[in-house]
C-alpha cells in the first residue's frame, strides 16, 4: 500500500469525491460547492485527495490565511470503504510536503451537532 496526497482541481473533486463530501458531513457544516470552487480558483483553498495508486481513499480540504503562513484543515474524510484503517489519524502529519515548510498547521476541531448531544 502506497498512500499519496494529490492536489485535485475542482472538476476532479466534483466528479470523484463531492458525493462523499455531501454524505459524510452534516449539511449545517458543509460549505456550498460554489464557495469551495471560488476559493480553490483564488488559491485560498486546496483539495488534496488521499490515494493508493489510482484509487481514492479520502480527501482533505484546507484553507490558507491571506499571508499563507497558516492553514486550517477544514475537512478530512476517509471514504467508508477505508474507514477504521488509520488513514485519518496519519494523514495530517503528511501535509507538510505538499505545502510550504514555513506554514504552521492548525487542526480545527469541528464537531457535528449529532456528536454534541
Amino acid at each position: 500500500m502506497e498512500i499519496t496526497l494529490e492536489e485535485l482541481q475542482i472538476k476532479e473533486f466534483k466528479k470523484h469525491l463531492y458525493k462523499y463530501y455531501k454524505t459524510l458531513f452534516p449539511k449545517q457544516e458543509r460549505k456550498p460547492y460554489m464557495v469551495i470552487k471560488n476559493n480553490v480558483k483564488k488559491k485560498n483553498m486546496q483539495i488534496l485527495a488521499i490515494k493508493d495508486k489510482d484509487e481514492y481513499q479520502g480527501f482533505m480540504i484546507i484553507t490558507f490565511t491571506k499571508d499563507k503562513q497558516i492553514i486550517y484543515l477544514e475537512y478530512l474524510a476517509i471514504l467508508p470503504k477505508y474507514q477504521s484503517k488509520g488513514l485519518g489519524r496519519n494523514k495530517p502529519k503528511t501535509i507538510s510536503p505538499k505545502i510550504q515548510r514555513k506554514t504552521r498547521h492548525i487542526l480545527r476541531n469541528r464537531k457535528s451537532r449529532r456528536s454534541r448531544n
